[in-house]
Parts: structure tokens; C-alpha cells; sequence
């Protein structure tokens, strides 16, 4: 629990020195929840790793596309999952099902 809370000390405070596109993508740093570290293989290089620290936060307004990000896709637990990134797909998936956080 302390290397959660200290994650969410580090992710708000870099939120709150973050150059953002828009405002939509500027989450409210005080309702960040840290939900924890996934690893596994990169989807372009099988002999990479991809490591994610995953929270969640309220955005206001709409989010939409800025920087790196070219679309935003909408995905429930029953959507085709062979089209998600193996970190995606084999970690963060099955841990935001576990916690109750996707329909």
C-alpha cells in the first residue's frame, strides 16, 4: 500500500506540472486511484516489455484525441479482445473485470 500511495503522490503532482492539449485530458489529480503495475510483451516487439502504472481519474468535459493518440475506441468485457494489446489483453482486462470497473 505505501508504494500505491506514494505512485499517486508522484502522478498527481506531475499532473499538476503537465503541459496538456486540452483540458479534457488534464485529469482532476485529487480523483486519482492508483489500480497498480502490469508488464508483458510489446506489441510490436516480442522481445520488449511494455510496463504500465494504471489509474483512474474524472476527466471534465469530453475526451477526445491529442498528441500520440489517433483514435479512442469504447470496449465492454464482451468486445473481441484479440484486438487489444497483450498488456491490455492479458493483464490490465482481466484486473479491471476482478475490481468491477468495466461492463
Amino acid at each position: 500500500m505505501r508504494r500505491a500511495k506514494g505512485l499517486l503522490a508522484e502522478a498527481q503532482a506531475e499532473l499538476r506540472h503537465q503541459r496538456w492539449e486540452g483540458e479534457a485530458w488534464r485529469p482532476i489529480s485529487s480523483s486519482l486511484q492508483y489500480l497498480g503495475a502490469f508488464e508483458d510483451v510489446a506489441v510490436v516487439r516480442e522481445d520488449a516489455r511494455v510496463h504500465i502504472e494504471l489509474y483512474t481519474g474524472d476527466f471534465p468535459g469530453e475526451i477526445s484525441p491529442c498528441s500520440e493518440v489517433e483514435r479512442l475506441v469504447w470496449f465492454s468485457k464482451d468486445d473481441d479482445r484479440s484486438k487489444l494489446a497483450p498488456v491490455t489483453r492479458n493483464k490490465i482486462l482481466p484486473a479491471l473485470l476482478k475490481q468491477g470497473l468495466l461492463s
